[in-house]
């Protein structure tokens, strides 16, 4: 049965990055079909995974999917990018001069509807979501339809903050919000101390070390390579066995 699995923080608490890296992880330890999907129109992410696109490549949306009366998986694999013909995975989102003025607003159903799809096409579905939930029906259509939440916090109280700004909103039952997993990003020096007093008081389950392994290859555009970092490495791989492959 597939699942989808929504990443979901704060600003700046690291969503794409940890996104890719599962999805990534997902792809190669299983074999099985993955998709990474980015709602953010703020900083289109295929550009930023992907700086050489070709032409043909460039004009690859999420937006002009969902666009369509009805969207078919024909439409999806169109406008995704295939990592290699060895790794089971496809990345899709918007794209280089997309904004949110690109495309006319869709509703809830449409963005329900291009998940649904999604969730036949492969076993996994990885979604870097937006911060904004009520702003961006993408994000709120993944975070209802998700199987598993990662709650990615920043190791600053502003983080807290802006949580506690989205909790009332989050705490209608379809979003499940009492059941999101929170991971901490640590950050680097006096930040682990903030990391140490979150970890406590925001009901952290799991931490991400900082690596200057993976800050290199996100800043080279080298994100779905093998990361020499085992710290980091061990914690995402504990992450996927013990929340994402023994969930029913």
């Amino acid at each position: 049965m597939s699942k989808i699995i929504s990443i979901w923080g704060s600003p700046g608490s690291g969503k794409t990055i940890t996104a890719t890296k599962i999805a990534y992880e997902l792809a190669t330890k299983t074999g099985q079909d993955t998709i990474l999907l980015s709602n953010d129109l703020l900083t289109p992410v295929l550009p930023v995974l992907f700086p050489h696109l070709n032409k043909k490549d460039e004009e690859k949306s999420i937006g002009k999917v969902l666009l369509k009366p009805d969207i078919t998986q024909n439409d999806i694999l169109y406008n995704s990018i295939a990592i290699s013909s060895k790794l089971p995975l496809i990345v899709t989102g918007y794209n280089y001069a997309d904004n949110v003025m690109t495309y006319p607003q869709f509703k809830l159903e449409k963005a329900t509807e291009l998940l649904l799809q999604m969730s036949q096409m492969a076993q996994f579905v990885v979604i870097d979501c937006t911060s904004s939930v009520m702003n961006n029906e993408l994000t709120t259509a993944s975070l209802i339809q998700a199987d598993i939440v990662f709650q990615l916090y920043k190791p600053e109280h502003r983080s807290e903050v802006f949580f506690a700004s989205k909790r009332p909103l989050l705490e209608n039952e379809n979003f499940g919000y009492s059941k999101f997993i929170r991971i901490m990003r640590a950050g680097i020096g006096k930040k682990f101390q903030a990391a140490n007093e979150m970890s406590t008081t925001a009901g952290i389950k799991y931490t991400l070390p900082y690596s200057f392994s993976l800050v290199h290859q996100y800043e080279s555009a080298e994100v779905f390579q093998p990361l020499h970092d085992d710290s980091f490495n061990k914690v995402v791989k504990t992450i996927i066995e013990d929340v994402i492959l023994s969930a029913d």
